[in-house]
């Protein structure tokens, strides 16, 4: 076996546990989605993508490893992961699909690496994680994540050196940010990043 098609064992609400074989390259869409009794889940080396959705609605699982061999993980993979308390991502994986761990409402800690190029819009927005997160410009990485809290009138944003990308939606409707300097540094920038940013007049990029 080489790849779990989508939805394959979705809404199996009684499967507890799951380990994925080391033939496995591809799990996919919903794969798991909203089996709810799932309480962990071992991902052996050889999967390269989890799809989007996989995990979605998981809410007893509690633990996940996710091997080196996975470069990219799905957006909204482990959506509402309710009892996800942490996750290691490693330094294989290079991006993040939007709502990826949104409302996992236990996750406290987070490891991201600097392999990660791209993170989609609110991938970590409704977890601990990031409402511990000081207001102002959140780095997940190198990535410019997201802005939190509300924006000053008047904010000019200077990006770090060694910023990556921006991710997506990261300054959505900031109406207050006038202007930002992007460094030589950044290769991507991400979908509605400046959605509604009214008061936005200059973009400097180095």
């Amino acid at each position: 076996m080489t790849s779990i098609g989508s939805w394959a064992f979705g809404y199996c609400s009684s499967l507890t546990s799951v380990t994925i074989p080391s033939s496995v390259t591809r799990i996919g869409d919903g794969a798991f989605m909203e089996c709810s009794s799932l309480t962990s889940v071992t991902i052996l080396e050889g999967v390269t993508s989890i799809g989007g959705g996989a995990f979605q609605g998981c809410s007893g699982l509690t633990s996940v490893t996710i091997p080196e061999s996975v470069t990219s993980i799905g957006g909204s993979a482990f959506y509402g992961c309710s009892s996800l308390t942490s996750v290691v991502i490693p330094e294989s994986v290079t991006s993040i699909g939007g709502c990826a761990f949104y409302g996992c409402s236990s996750l406290t800690s987070v490891v991201i690496p600097e392999s990660v190029t791209s993170i989609g819009g609110w991938a970590f927005d409704g977890t601990p994680w990031y409402n511990n997160q000081p207001d102002g410009l959140v780095y997940a990485g190198n990535v410019a994540y997201q802005y939190k809290g509300t924006m000053p009138d008047n904010t000019q944003i200077v990006l770090r050196e060694g910023t990556i990308s921006i991710g997506g939606s990261a300054f959505s409707g900031c109406s207050s940010l006038t202007s930002i300097e992007i460094p030589s540094s950044v290769t991507s920038i991400g979908e509605s990043v400046f959605y509604k940013c009214t008061g936005l007049t200059s973009v400097t990029m180095a």
